[in-house]
């Protein structure tokens, strides 16, 4: 192997290690995609289980898992909130007990229907009204100093930007005719 060769290589799984350092998961308690399940394990232990389940998948890529601790269930989908399936989406899950948990890439966004984040003093940025689309309020957002997330009704065309995130902030679920929307 020449060096030019293993320099490659070399690169090649450097980038693989740097992609992969840079997926999170997002914990949803009573979140489902309803009938989008691409494998069901049963008896799995514990959702730390159903999580390696999930990044060991074989045949697909597992995007979200939900897990039913009294039962034991392993839910393993290749959607997530912000795919194809997003009308499949439900929080609150109409189906009690189950955790919903996603994969998401730092530079992504994350849109969780029927969630909003608490506004405060100390995050609060704006308020835009006649906005169209959650699109359009999150992109405000992107071009706003210090926005980080927002909060769309569309019933009322209401968009909110915030300094929040789901991690440094309060998200309530449900939260009814918003859409939580959040850049990372």
């Amino acid at each position: 192997m020449s060096i030019i060769s293993a320099f490659i290589v070399l690169v090649i799984l450097a980038a693989t290690c740097i992609c992969d350092e840079k997926v999170k998961w997002l914990k949803l308690s009573n979140g489902c995609i309803i009938g989008h399940n691409n494998q069901v394990h049963t008896n799995v232990d514990n959702i730390w289980l159903c999580m390696h389940l999930c990044n060991t998948a074989v045949g697909f890529i597992c995007n979200s898992f939900e897990y039913h601790a009294s039962s034991k269930k392993c839910q393993l989908s290749e959607d997530y909130s912000n795919s194809t399936a997003y009308a499949y989406f439900k929080v609150p899950c109409p189906y009690q007990g189950w955790e919903y948990w996603q994969r998401y890439t730092l530079g992504s966004r994350l849109d969780i229907p029927n969630a909003c984040i608490k506004v405060t003093l100390k995050n609060f940025i704006a308020t835009h009204s006649n906005i169209g689309s959650k699109n359009y309020c999150f992109l405000i957002c992107l071009f706003t100093s210090g926005c980080k997330s927002v909060n769309y009704h569309s019933g009322n065309q209401k968009c909110t930007l915030t300094k929040a995130t789901y991690a440094t902030g309060t998200l309530y679920v449900p939260c009814p005719g918003y859409v939580y929307v959040e850049k990372h």
